[in-house]
């Protein structure tokens, strides 16, 4: 006498199982970069400059991309911004409208030029040391150990 036992087994449940935990894996990932991309705005804002606060403000991050494709920007849609970052070498400057003067002050002298020699500026540097400083893998870490 032999006994035969079938047994037929759905997939459907590990499948579901597996895309959950992917879609939570994913929500942890997205957390993480979302509050390093927070944090590194955030050091930046600290850091940089102030003279009217415009470029303070004009700085963002967002989280761009899905899947295996993820990037946080942070970035500021000033012009200046990378002159402050990294400075500027020296250069001539020019009046606006051909013909024109430049028009400043030194003390108490009004001075009027055709061009003036500029010696450059030193940059801040506050992007690179505020990402300098980001903990990127670690906080990323702790958004998936706490899911």
């Amino acid at each position: 006498m032999s006994i035969v036992l079938q047994t037929k087994v759905s997939l459907d449940h590990f499948r579901r199982g597996i895309r959950r935990r992917r879609k939570a894996f994913d929500v942890s990932i997205d957390a993480g970069m979302k509050a390093e991309g927070r944090s590194v705005a955030r050091r930046w804002k600290d850091r940089v400059g102030v003279k009217t606060g415009a470029l303070k403000r004009s700085i963002k991050w967002v989280l761009e991309g899905s899947g295996k494709r993820r990037t946080v920007r942070i970035f500021s849609d000033k012009h200046y911004a990378s002159y402050e970052e990294r400075g500027t070498k020296p250069h001539k400057i020019f009046p606006k409208s051909e013909g024109g003067v430049l028009r400043f002050t030194i003390g108490n002298r009004v001075i009027f030029s055709r061009s003036v020699s500029h010696p450059g500026t030193k940059g801040s540097g506050a992007l690179k040391a505020a990402m300098r400083r980001s903990r990127g893998v670690p906080q990323i870490r702790k958004h998936l150990s706490s899911s």
